[in-house]
């Protein structure tokens, strides 16, 4: 079996782990542009910017997107940074110096890390001080 169908098949297994953890909704939802189109699984450090598909059975790799959300990322630079100052992206050489738990994620009710498949919340301060630590 290829990478592609192997990956695919582990996305779909963790799937509803990583919509139950959020909710069933985009974490986008209320910050700037509209939710539309389906719920899709996003990697928090996506093929493209050296992300793998070892991390498909590991909830905190992978956050619920909307349609809209998920392709607005990857076709707008300025759009990017504000995924990753709010924890929804993350460069490739993060992860290489950090576990993806200490890289906290906005929701619209707050700050939050991912550990396994659960979202155990931070404070806004303490989400800061680890946003400051990582990305100087």
């Amino acid at each position: 079996m290829s990478i592609g169908k192997r990956s695919k098949k582990q996305v779909e297994r963790i799937r509803q782990v990583v919509y139950n953890r959020d909710g069933g909704v985009c974490v986008g939802q209320g910050f700037g542009l509209a939710c539309s189109g389906g719920l899709t699984v996003q990697h928090r450090v996506s093929r493209g910017m050296g992300g793998s598909a070892q991390y498909d059975t590991e909830p905190a790799w992978l956050i619920t997107l909307c349609w809209a959300h998920n392709v607005a990322e990857t076709s707008n630079a300025s759009l990017r940074e504000a995924y990753v100052a709010r924890g929804w992206g993350v460069p490739r050489w993060v992860v290489d110096s950090w576990a993806i738990t200490e890289v906290p994620v906005r929701y619209v009710d707050g700050w939050y890390v991912l550990v396994e498949g659960d979202r155990v919340p931070v404070t806004e301060r303490e989400s800061s001080e680890r946003m400051r630590a990582i990305y100087g």
